[in-house]
């Protein structure tokens, strides 16, 4: 993600689409995942960032806070919000 904005210059929305998304449609499974909308299977992760433009320029660290798969906390960090490091 960082390297499609960074090296590609795409914005921070083509990124975010070009990683949820576009993939969902290329595999055929856009019905069920790629976007958070009632009735897809609620997979997605929380990012402990001020902003999404933060997540594309502050690389080499994770900034998860939480990840959920259908919908069920999977991984939850241990950090505070918005500590990175």
């Amino acid at each position: 993600l960082q390297l499609a904005s960074n090296k590609l210059g795409l914005l921070p929305s083509e990124v975010l689409t070009a990683s949820t998304m576009n993939p969902a449609f290329s595999l055929r499974r856009h019905e069920k995942i790629g976007s958070i909308e009632v009735g897809k299977q609620a997979d997605f992760v929380l990012l402990a960032i001020p902003n999404w433009e933060y997540f594309l320029y502050h690389y080499g660290t994770s900034h998860t806070q939480a990840v959920y798969k259908r919908g069920i906390c999977v991984y939850q960090s241990q950090r505070g919000i918005y500590e990175t490091h």
